[in-house]
């Protein structure tokens, strides 16, 4: 147990809600269930520090130390992320199998969560982070500095978590965002690598979207609505980023379904293609001139090879 340890345990430390400290001449909030970067003794001078040389980890609760100096007596429980390197580095005996494999399929900003928690001061927070759970909700919020799936447990150490594998019984196979891309089927409700779907030979993107609007698409909707409801629905791999299209996607498909909810976001205006652009860009936090832009997040992606879903009776294309 450390002095810090003990300090929390002793009873005389108050809990506090939420705090403001200075850090480097400016305010930084500091927020129970928030997460942030941390300084430790192994970090590079922080001329060449990267957001992946920091400990990142949840803050759980805060005290103040009647005791303690000013610069040490803010006290902050931290529930601490795991990187792949982290786990491999503790674990030097040789990983099992599963292990092995999640670590494998763990992307570049992926994290892991965990249940080790320490007692630190406030002086060694460097600045916010943002790290989101990825789940499979068709809301998903994108991804902009790290993620996590899985728990690690130090005391087993083993991972715990859903692998988000493939609808696909007989793949075994976790889902590696950074190397692969992920199609989703509405009519079942699951994700399957595209490894392991047959490709729709004799159908194209634009003949599907085409189907669609003919046989579910009734009314004079815009163009740019219809294409992002009626695009496939993909994840992961060099195009659609971890996160994915599925939020975009999902949003569209409700403004067709519900004209109040359609009038309402055009404020009851009869809008043109490009205004109802304008608008999901706006909703998204999607800027117009990365449209286009592969390497950005983007309303619609064209070009895209279709494929069948292998569990739907009438072989639906995703």
């Amino acid at each position: 147990m450390t002095d810090l340890d003990e300090c929390w345990k002793d009873g005389t430390s108050a809990d506090v809600g939420d705090i403001e400290i200075s850090n480097n001449g400016q305010v930084l909030s500091l927020l129970v269930g928030n997460c942030y970067l941390f300084v430790h003794k192994d970090i590079e001078d922080k001329a060449s520090r990267t957001l992946d040389d920091y400990w990142k980890g949840k803050i759980e609760n805060i005290k103040i130390h009647p005791t303690l100096p000013s610069s040490k007596n803010i006290l902050l429980k931290v529930r601490w992320f795991w990187s792949k390197q982290d786990v491999q580095t503790q674990m030097k005996r040789k990983l099992s199998h599963d292990l092995s494999l999640i670590l494998n399929s763990m992307a570049k900003q992926e994290l892991l969560a965990s249940d080790t928690l320490s007692i630190v001061c406030s002086s060694s927070v460097e600045d916010e982070v943002d790290i989101i759970m990825l789940g499979n909700e068709n809301n998903q919020e994108p991804v902009f500095e790290y993620f996590f799936r899985f728990l690690w447990k130090e005391r087993d150490a083993a991972v715990h978590g859903d692998p988000q594998g493939c609808g696909l019984a007989k793949c075994k196979r976790p889902w590696a965002p950074d190397k692969e891309e992920q199609r989703y089927c509405f009519s079942c409700k699951l994700w399957y690598h595209v490894d392991c779907l047959v490709s729709a030979t004799r159908i194209t993107q634009e003949q599907l979207f085409e189907a669609r609007v003919i046989n579910g698409c009734n009314g004079p909707f815009p163009t740019v609505l219809l294409q992002a409801a009626l695009q496939p629905v993909a994840r992961g791999g060099q195009r659609h980023f971890i996160a994915g299209n599925i939020r975009i996607i999902s949003f569209a498909r409700l403004l067709l379904e519900d004209e109040n909810m359609r009038m309402k976001l055009a404020g009851n205006d009869q809008l043109d293609g490009p205004s109802w652009t304008r608008l999901l860009e706006a909703e998204f936090g999607i800027e117009s001139e990365e449209q286009g832009d592969e390497w950005k997040e983007a309303i619609f992606t064209g070009n895209q090879s279709i494929y069948k879903c292998p569990n739907c009776p009438m072989s639906v294309e995703i």
